[in-house]
């Protein structure tokens, strides 16, 4: 499990500009990326949307339907855990 998170927080640091010394809020969008990778890893619902919408990027009503989908599973939605993981850091 911690070589997984190790995997996921090189790859969060290559998404951004690899700096020495990093600010606060530069660290935390490292680490919510890092978060982000990991969710997309545990749940398979992500890569479903994700491929809709490529495939049909004009259609506002795949939007609407994403929207209406994470506001119905709110307590395991990402921005939840997100919450719970920024929570934790202070």
């Amino acid at each position: 499990m911690e070589e997984r998170r190790l995997r996921l927080q090189e790859a969060a640091n290559k998404r951004f500009c690899s700096q020495v010394a990093l600010t606060p809020e530069e660290r935390e969008q490292r680490a919510l990326y890092a978060a982000i990778l990991e969710y997309e890893q545990d749940h398979d619902w992500p890569k479903h949307w994700k491929a809709k919408l490529k495939r049909s990027p004009g259609d506002l009503s795949l939007v609407t339907s994403l929207v209406s989908h994470l506001l119905r599973y709110q307590a395991s939605s990402p921005s939840s855990r997100l919450q719970a993981a920024g929570r934790g850091k202070d």
